[in-house]
């Protein structure tokens, strides 16, 4: 069985490999085998890919992820407030582009 800090070092690799995820400001933690990240990624989709890759490694035996997106601009919006604006405004018909209104950007 691992040690925490051997998982720790594990769970990093993995996060580096994944090219889906940008891990330079995710932070970990490992207690009794679960892995908490922390820390923020741009997109929802970072956040799922950096989960996933977590997931992968022999020994997690769970995950507490916490990363919150920021927007660009510097303003930060929790993980589940993120993700209920994306939902909503996916869930409209006919819906091509999700734009947040606080960024120039789009998804």
């Amino acid at each position: 069985m691992k040690t925490d800090l051997e998982l720790q070092g594990d769970v990093l690799a993995e996060l580096r490999r994944e090219p889906k995820v940008d891990g330079e400001n995710i932070q970990t933690a490992v207690h009794d085998g679960v892995v908490t990240l922390s820390g923020h990624v741009s997109t929802y989709a970072q956040k799922l890919s950096a989960e996933c890759a977590v997931a992968r490694v022999a020994g997690v035996k769970a995950i507490a992820n916490d990363l919150d997106l920021e927007i660009l601009g510097g303003n930060v919006r929790s993980h589940a407030e993120r993700e209920n604006m994306e939902m909503a405004a996916w869930a409209a018909p006919g819906m091509a582009r999700v734009t947040d209104p606080t960024s120039s950007t789009s998804t």
